[in-house]
């Protein structure tokens, strides 16, 4: 079947790599669009990004908005250009090879196996070290992280655009689960990786369990907590196991924090700040006094 892919990636600060990541997946979409989220522009970088490609469209949002604003306008432009398949892109994520023409190639036998499907993923391989991908290729999943995902926008007209107050995190979980229960299948393509850099992502252990921790900011924290406490609420009915795996990714952060990470009372104040927020209906994007933003990246 032949369909027009598009392609988004969302920029906060980039460093210079991002000019080779966006190299490895530009060619394979039909027009790729930019959207800058940074304070301000860094007119010598975009003019490298540009340079790449003539498909390069560029949008600077005129400061932080948040990923899921990001991501809601790069789709919006995509459906004005008649575009049926989306890209969506992390900064500091890339493919390598043709991987990407693999996974847009297999759109079609996802949709035979599958049925309707809203989002065909990659596997993200964050670190070697946690692998646990499933042997078959294609498996449906309960949701995938943004990074790299071919989003339907057919689907996107049927269940809407993603949930700007949550403003960074869990924008993802909400939508892969508002696209299940619309009834979208969401679809990892395990033989196809993308290379995801999640900050400053380490390991350690506790007795001789290998444990995965990010040192994540206080401020991201904040956003991390409060967006899984409210996707917790929302989606506990419709997926009480997945709910209850949500919970225990936060006790999970608990132990992380306290045996692994620094900063431990400014990210426990934050934390126990984000669930409160969470009761009490704050959302938006967090200014916690003069604590700085951490904006889109991870």
């Amino acid at each position: 079947m032949k369909r027009k892919t598009g392609g988004c990636v969302i920029l906060y600060h980039p460093e210079a790599e991002v000019v080779s990541n966006i190299r490895s997946y530009c060619s394979y979409v039909e027009i790729l669009f930019v959207i800058d989220n940074s304070q301000m522009e860094d007119p010598a970088l975009i003019e490298q990004i540009r340079m790449i490609s003539g498909k390069i469209v560029y949008r600077w949002m005129g400061g932080n908005k948040g990923l899921s604003a990001g991501l809601n306008l790069g789709c919006r432009l995509a459906m004005e250009q008649q575009c049926d398949w989306i890209l969506t892109m992390d900064q500091d994520s890339h493919f390598e090879g043709s991987e990407l023409a693999d996974l847009i190639a297999g759109i079609d036998s996802v949709e035979q196996k599958f049925g309707a499907t809203g989002i065909l993923s990659p596997y993200h391989l964050v670190s070697k070290d946690f692998d646990t991908r499933a042997a078959e290729r294609y498996t449906a999943e309960r949701f995938v992280m943004t990074s790299g995902n071919l989003l339907n926008l057919g689907a996107m007209t049927r269940v809407g655009p993603f949930e700007e107050k949550l403003f960074i995190d869990c924008v993802d979980m909400d939508y892969c689960l508002r696209l299940r229960k619309a009834g979208f299948s969401v679809i990892q393509d395990n033989s196809v990786q993308l290379r995801h850099s999640l900050g400053n992502f380490q390991k350690g252990k506790i007795a001789a369990l290998a444990i995965g921790y990010s040192n994540h900011s206080p401020v991201r924290r904040y956003y991390i907590t409060r967006n899984r406490s409210y996707v917790l609420r929302k989606y506990f009915r419709f997926d009480p196991r997945f709910s209850l795996l949500v919970l225990r990714s936060m006790m999970g952060d608990t132990v992380r924090v306290l045996f692994f990470e620094k900063e431990k009372w400014l990210k426990f104040r934050a934390m126990f700040t984000g669930v409160l927020h969470s009761f009490t209906g704050h959302y938006g994007k967090y200014n916690p006094g003069k604590v700085e933003e951490g904006g889109v990246k991870a």
